[in-house]
């Protein structure tokens, strides 16, 4: 599931839940970057809203057609 990723991060696995803005500056400092050079994608409101309060850019996904714009909007993709 998690092969187009380096790493993932899971609530259960770390003992942090979302959006408890620790669960973010964890893995922040776990990756060694700041909140503005981070980017977080959920399909929950509030937890795209817990990421935000940290400062993380957000998208809220709804569906792939949505997130590729989202992505190439942020010169991403």
């Amino acid at each position: 599931m998690f092969t187009l990723f380096d790493k993932a991060y899971i609530s259960v696995d770390i003992g942090l839940m979302k959006p408890d803005k620790e669960i973010y500056n964890n893995v922040l400092e776990d990756l060694a970057i700041s909140a503005d050079k981070a980017l977080f994608i959920d399909d929950k409101l509030e937890y795209v809203v817990g990421a935000e309060k940290v400062g993380i850019r957000s998208i809220l996904f709804e569906n792939l057609h949505q997130l590729k714009y989202e992505l190439r909007r942020l010169d991403i993709i």
